[in-house]
């Protein structure tokens, strides 16, 4: 085997490790902050009011969310099979 096809294997192998990772992982936990809804009751002389939805949860890089390392696992396996095929390509050549 030559090299590329070496490296593929290897890429190909930390790809599906990853994505196993990430599914070991699982979904980030968000806990939403004030989670109000619109009240409307003008009976009693109040102004209405509608709350703000805020978000608490892990940020775009962080490790403990899951799809951060399918996503990781998914981009070296198309990496893999673009080398493979490469080196396939080179070997019949």
């Amino acid at each position: 085997m030559s090299r590329i096809a070496w490296i593929a294997l290897g890429l190909a192998v930390c790809g599906v490790a990853l994505v196993v990772a990430g599914v070991i992982v699982g979904r980030p936990e968000v806990a939403l902050e004030g989670a109000e809804g619109a009240y409307f009751n003008r009976s009693d002389g109040g102004v209405a009011y509608a709350g703000v939805l805020g978000e608490s949860g892990p940020g775009l890089f962080d490790p403990a969310d899951g799809n951060l390392w399918i996503g990781a696992g998914i981009m070296a396996l198309v990496v893999a099979v673009v080398l493979a095929s490469l080196a396939l390509a080179r070997r019949d050549r």
